[in-house]
Order: structure tokens, then sequence, then C-alpha cells
């Protein structure tokens, strides 16, 4: 089993990297804004 302090290690680094990829991310999950206002004009 790998040591405690190797598992950590990879799991900080790991989680500095999320907010880089979260920003990356939400722009291409976003619906695109044409169909985001004919879907409100069909509601």
């Amino acid at each position: 089993m790998p040591s405690m302090t190797l598992m950590m290690s990879t799991i900080f680094f790991e989680d500095a990297l999320i907010e880089a990829i979260v920003s990356t991310t939400c722009d291409t999950t976003a619906p695109p804004l044409i169909e985001t206002s004919d879907a409100e004009t069909a509601n």
C-alpha cells in the first residue's frame, strides 16, 4: 500500500488544478445563448 503522505500529496496537487479545469468547462457546458432565449420564449 502506498504511503499516506504520497497519496495526500497527489490529492493536494490535483486539487490545485480543479479551479483551472472548472473555469474552462463552465463556458463549454453552458447552453448556447440563442437556444436559451428560444426556450424561454417557448415557455
